[in-house]
């Protein structure tokens, strides 16, 4: 309601200042017995205009019509002033204020816009279906963040989901395409990155490069649906958060013969990061390396090992993934090292974890509030380590454009 009333009040000020002068000017004129009718026709024109677009609603319609109707006042004021002999004075004086309500209104106009976001993010959100919460912070942002990656982000849409929270902590508009199950790696039964489900499926899609049908299926709706609600073009930084489940298909850690193999778990990373980067070259990227957890046998619940000793079929660990992810962290790729910095280990997983990967909402904010402190440094702000984003004023430091 505020912003609203703000709207609007330049343009009645100005309005109203208008109509004071013309009728000022007018008995003036009438006085000296030298009227300036083109002037005056003009003048009430532009005020009928002014006076239509506020009634409508239409600030910058109105603030325009104002501010012309200053601008031809000014002239019949100086007309006047030079015909009036009796009282050139008060003639000038019009002249001169109405001049300045002219540069009053043009300097209102250059306010209102200044910074101004004529793109409406509210306006493309997405229906939200129960329990999932608004990830879009609104014409205010700061900025845009696209997460591409598992059920880590799929999972949790409500107000502690990490889309949520990032939105939270970032004052971002987060566009959340997390994929429950969905691997960095195009998989075996996968014909190929342009008809695959996977991360590289994805950015394939981002790209413009394949159709979404070919990526999102039945079950991905809400990802589909913001998806096509996402102007991907005005993205800051695009996040990839992908690992357990490339371990857990026995995706093949890397490729020594193809290191862009998008079938291996260092390939698809270098296709996702590469693609984004020729695509988005203004956009920061954060690969977000799996986190720490834990595997238990299924049916009898028994303890397998976690993500330090426990190989798969092709004979690698959680933290070898790390390892791989860790190879990308440079100037132009940011790196979250989940695994081994934001604290969850052996003797909290009861706390963090929900079911030895999952996390608890506590693990999740844990994890929001780490990655947001390297998204907000990426956008040329200051944040300390460990610090909450909630707890310091961030925004105000600045550093670069």
């Amino acid at each position: 309601m505020k912003k609203e009333l703000q709207k609007y009040l330049v343009p009645v000020l100005i309005i109203g200042m208008a109509v004071c002068l013309v009728a000022g000017i007018l008995i003036g004129m009438k006085a000296s017995g030298r009227k300036t009718a083109s002037g005056q026709t003009a003048a009430s024109s532009q005020l009928t205009t002014a006076v239509a677009a506020a009634s409508s609603g239409d600030a910058n319609a109105a603030d325009t019509a104002a501010s012309a109707a200053a601008q031809t006042e000014a002239t019949a004021s100086a007309t006047a002033a030079g015909a009036a002999t009796t009282d050139s004075s008060a003639a000038q004086t019009a002249a001169n204020t109405a001049g300045a309500a002219s540069s009053d209104a043009q300097e209102a106009d250059a306010s209102q816009d200044a910074g101004k976001d004529n793109y409406d993010y509210m306006a493309h959100q997405p229906a939200l279906p129960d329990g999932v919460a608004s990830t879009l912070y609104g014409n205010d942002g700061l900025m845009q963040i696209v997460c591409i990656g598992d059920s880590q982000y799929a999972n949790f849409k409500g107000t502690d989901g990490l889309g949520a929270l990032l939105s939270h902590y970032c004052k971002a508009n987060v566009f959340n395409l997390g994929l429950g199950g969905a691997t960095a790696a195009v998989t075996p039964t996968e014909g190929s990155a342009s008809a695959s489900r996977s991360g590289c499926g994805v950015v394939s899609a981002i790209c413009g490069d394949t159709s979404p049908d070919k990526v999102f299926a039945s079950e991905d709706s809400y990802a589909r649906s913001i998806y096509d609600s996402c102007d991907f073009s005005r993205t800051d930084v695009f996040v990839i958060a992908f690992g357990v489940n490339d371990y857990l298909r026995n995706i093949p850690l890397t490729d020594d013969n193809m290191r862009t193999n998008v079938r291996a778990y260092r390939g698809a990373l270098a296709y996702m990061v590469m693609k984004l980067q020729n695509k988005f070259p203004k956009a920061q990227i954060v690969v977000v390396a799996p986190g720490y957890c834990q595997f238990f046998e299924g049916g009898t619940g028994a303890y397998l090992g976690d993500g330090n000793i426990k190989k798969n079929k092709q004979g690698y660990t959680v933290s070898d993934l790390v390892d791989v992810a860790r190879n990308f962290a440079d100037n132009n790729v940011g790196f979250m090292d989940t695994y081994e910095l934001l604290g969850i280990n052996s003797y909290n997983a009861k706390e963090m974890l929900l079911d030895g990967i999952h996390m608890t909402p506590k693990g999740r904010q844990l994890y929001a509030q780490m990655l947001s402190r390297i998204i907000i440094r990426s956008q040329g702000y200051s944040i300390g380590e460990g610090v909450n984003p909630d707890d310091v004023d961030w925004v105000a430091t600045k550093t670069n454009g």
